[in-house]
């Protein structure tokens, strides 16, 4: 039984930067439908995958801050990339 519960624990952090990839596909269309923790949580996804690819190193903005400028940028821009987005409010 452990052995089972390390293995899927296993699994589960490989596929978070596929997750992370996956949500950079998303268009802000699709950010603004969600509900706010929902937004919080793509952004959190996001910002690991983005991190982990030396994208967003060194940025120092707070998730919470993050989500905000995403979802203003999304609504000035319902057209656009998150991920797009994201880069945008980090300054890149």
């Amino acid at each position: 039984m452990k052995s089972i519960l390390v293995a899927l624990a296993l699994a589960g952090s490989l596929a978070v930067p596929g997750l992370a990839q996956a949500m950079d596909d998303m268009s802000c269309a699709d950010f603004t439908a969600m509900d706010s923790q929902g937004q919080m949580d793509a952004i959190a996804s996001m910002e690991g995958g983005m991190a982990a690819d030396g994208m967003m190193a060194g940025d120092a903005m707070a998730s919470d801050d993050m989500t905000m400028a995403v979802a203003t940028a999304c609504t000035e821009h319902p057209d656009m990339m998150v991920g797009e987005a994201m880069k945008g409010a980090a300054g890149h």
